[in-house]
């Protein structure tokens, strides 16, 4: 790198960067509305490339780059809000994953690449989920346990089998 980064790309590239590889996990391009491999993200040598990657390059400001926004985002999607920790009584799917009929007796990964496993019971129903990726007062990992179509605010969990 022949010159120095501004603070935001160094942020971008050091959030990025030190993520773990995950295969299955998408990126999205705010610009052009589009979603592409997250390893190809981490991938980039800087954080301006990470930035270009993410439809974001308008924000930096080193190298004596134009901080121009975005004229047109016709391609962005917006995105839809549902909280993660309270599903409905309606919700057919949560954190993207049935809640019924799923493989009976399983052990499933979440194909969104969250770092989410769910235990489905005999009769293919949640029976509980561990979260790796996050910790919400349960430490990293952690499970849930589901009872019907509720499932519970979380639990200390260890995977180690003693």
């Amino acid at each position: 790198m022949d010159q120095k980064e501004c603070l935001g790309c160094r942020i971008i590239y050091s959030i990025y960067s030190n993520f773990p590889p995950m295969p299955s996990a998408r990126a999205y391009n705010v610009e052009t509305g589009e979603f592409f491999p997250f390893d190809r993200l981490r991938s980039l040598p800087t954080g301006y490339e990470m930035a270009e990657a993410l439809g974001i390059a308008w924000t930096c400001d080193c190298r004596g780059r134009s901080r121009t926004p975005p004229q047109h985002l016709g391609n962005a999607q917006p995105f839809g809000y549902k909280p993660l920790d309270a599903p409905n009584g309606d919700a057919e799917t949560y954190g993207g994953m049935p809640i019924e009929n799923g493989p009976p007796n399983t052990w499933v990964e979440n194909p969104s690449g969250s770092g989410q496993l769910r235990l489905y019971d005999a009769n293919g129903n949640a029976a509980v989920d561990i979260d790796f990726d996050h910790d919400h007062g349960f430490g990293a990992p952690h499970s849930h346990n589901w009872d019907g179509r509720s499932r519970d605010l979380g639990n200390a969990v260890s995977i180690l089998p003693y």
